[in-house]
């Protein structure tokens, strides 16, 4: 009896444990993403491609269009008009170029890009091989003239043989001008790139490092100079108009007495002093090449010569009499600057004419200083030899688009 009831319970529990595990619903699976479907899609025509089937790549590159939204971009512009050369679909690639316009190009740049694959690379290697046999069967099609022409502008503008802009930029302005009304217009307009010239003005500026040797009474008064130069200079068909401001500073190694109104001040032996002379300068080029630049100049300046100012928050605060000491006079100056020339990669797009450069500058000088007169210990000039950066901007001349 009790053998019959036990297995009839575990009966029972057993059925009751199935129930119970049927009713558990299966997990979902995650679904699958837009940008995961093109992903999978563009694998797919890579692999139709590379199988030299057209009709198959026709489908999914079909697929990809119809993945395509106001966010997601399944093929880019340029991959899909590559693929109707090799299906010599040209009716859909002059369907296509004939709506693309530069605010297209810009809605399309804007949207989410296909994933980083190779799908372009074997595209663009592939019909690159095959581009004679691409330029015979447009030649061969059932085409306009018109449509000849533009469509073997625009397989030379998809594999990048427009490297000359200049030479492009003729050949677009050449097609418009014989077909004025073209449906390709627009288009056209967009692949054009700007053409900058360099004209016959420029502007350079730098930062150099200089470092000043002083002569007469003022070697033995003063320490060596040591600062920065900053310069702005106007180009003009080899000459040169300039602005140089020089801040420096040394230590005296000499003290100074200074006579005001019959009372003498001490400047003492190694408290600082400061330098700062604005200059113009007028030069041409004696030597311009495509690696390096001599120009000697001649022009004249303020020096100014004073102690720090006195600082009350200092630990040491300067005595208030050091306001006394500051000299101020004009000299005239002589220069030779040498620009060792490094070209400025991408020069355009940079907005910068081809023939712009960086440039190592170096720059040697002489100051014939005038302080003499306000204090004997002053009496001297000065050698200069300054070190930095240059960057010399051609001005741009016929350029746009």
């Amino acid at each position: 009896m009790w053998k019959i009831i036990s297995t009839t319970f575990l009966f029972l529990l057993a059925g009751s444990l199935e129930a119970q595990i049927d009713s558990v619903p299966a997990p979902k699976s995650k679904p699958i993403s837009k940008y995961q479907r093109i992903a999978a899609a563009r694998g797919e025509l890579l692999a139709a491609f590379l199988n030299d089937d057209p009709a198959g790549a026709g489908l999914w590159r079909d697929s990809l269009t119809s993945l395509e939204d106001r966010n997601y971009v399944g093929l880019a512009w340029d991959e899909r008009w590559l693929l109707y050369y090799w299906e010599e679909a040209y009716g859909n690639l002059f369907e296509e170029t004939s709506r693309f316009d530069a605010q297209e190009r810009e809605i399309q740049a804007l949207k989410i890009q296909p994933p980083d694959d190779s799908l372009y690379e074997w595209i663009d290697y592939g019909l690159f091989e095959r581009r004679y046999e691409l330029f015979q069967n447009i030649s061969k099609g059932f085409l306009t003239e018109e449509e000849r022409i533009f469509a073997t502008l625009q397989l030379e503008y998809l594999l990048r043989m427009n490297s000359n802009k200049e030479e492009w930029n003729t050949k677009v302005d050449a097609f418009l001008k014989r077909y004025p009304n073209s449906r390709f217009t627009e288009y056209l307009k967009t692949t054009k790139t700007k053409v900058l010239k360099a004209g016959s003005r420029a502007l350079t500026i730098d930062v150099l490092f200089t470092s000043g040797s002083w002569r007469g009474e003022l070697g033995r008064t003063l320490n060596p100079n040591f600062g920065v130069d900053v310069g702005l200079a106007y180009w003009f068909n080899r000459w040169n108009v300039g602005l140089h401001c020089s801040f420096g500073g040394q230590k005296l190694s000499h003290s100074i007495i200074h006579r005001v109104d019959n009372f003498d001040y001490d400047w003492l032996k190694g408290d600082r002093s400061n330098f700062f002379t604005p200059e113009l300068e007028f030069g041409f080029d004696m030597i311009n090449n495509k690696k390096i630049r001599v120009s000697p100049a001649i022009g004249g300046g303020l020096h100014i010569l004073k102690s720090p100012v006195p600082n009350e928050e200092h630990e040491d605060p300067l005595p208030d009499y050091y306001e006394l000491f500051s000299f101020t006079n004009v000299h005239w100056f002589a220069t030779l600057t040498t620009d060792v020339k490094f070209p400025v990669k991408d020069p355009e797009d940079a907005d910068l004419p081809p023939g712009s450069y960086n440039a190592v500058r170096l720059r040697l000088g002489y100051r014939d200083l005038n302080l003499g007169g306000q204090n004997p210990f002053l009496e001297g000039n000065m050698f200069f030899f300054s070190v930095g950066y240059a960057l010399f901007a051609y001005q741009a001349v016929g350029g746009g688009h």
